[in-house]
């Protein structure tokens, strides 16, 4: 729902993306990179954590300073490009293999960023709390400049993390803004905009 009312609303407010590179993290089914793609993007990069070989049961692999395991998802980059493909917009897309984890390990220096994005987005992108430092980073690392500018979307029901992280992300960054959103003819459940800037 989430990535439906963000997509409305940049339907609505194209200027925001027309002509910008843009990092997608979390890209899912691709439906918000490919809107953004086709409002008139320059460049927009889909990213997801996954397995590249696209096959059906992804490996275990140990969490970055954790004792937990995380399941690698299985075919989601491969989906992103295929879904892409459909609606033709392959020559301004790339799809991306970003693990927020990584942001949080003393080797991200050597992660690689030859684009610096002009917005990032993302929407339901904290369900639980686990994940709020390693997404945190993940945006730090990729803010590489004053005029980057971070848009996010989230169902405010249900979503345990999202006081923790909203509280978090005001202690980070000097200007953190939230505002309510509907999807059109959808008016039960709220959408929380999250815009972010240095």
């Amino acid at each position: 729902m989430a990535s439906i009312a963000l997509s409305q609303y940049l339907s609505m407010n194209p200027s925001i993306v027309q002509n910008k590179r843009i990092l997608e993290l979390g890209s899912g089914v691709g439906l918000l990179g490919i809107t953004i793609s086709k409002l008139g993007a320059a460049y927009v990069t889909m990213s997801e954590y996954g397995s590249e070989e696209g096959v059906v049961d992804g490996p275990i692999i140990k969490s970055y300073n954790r004792d937990d395991k995380r399941l690698i998802p299985s075919a989601l980059l491969t989906n992103l490009q295929f879904n892409a493909n459909l609606n033709h917009q392959q020559e301004n897309i790339s799809i991306q293999l970003i693990d927020w984890y990584d942001y949080l390990s003393e080797e991200k220096i050597s992660l690689p960023c030859s684009i610096t994005y002009d917005l990032i987005v993302g929407s339901d992108l904290i369900n639980w709390e686990d994940d709020i430092e390693a997404l945190i980073a993940t945006l730090q690392y990729y803010m590489k400049s004053q005029e980057t500018k971070v848009l996010l979307s989230s169902q405010i029901q249900n979503r345990k993390g999202l006081p923790l992280f909203l509280k978090r992300l005001q202690e980070i960054f000097p200007k953190v803004e939230t505002e309510e959103f509907y999807v059109q003819h959808y008016e039960t459940h709220p959408i929380l905009l999250i815009k972010i800037s240095l």
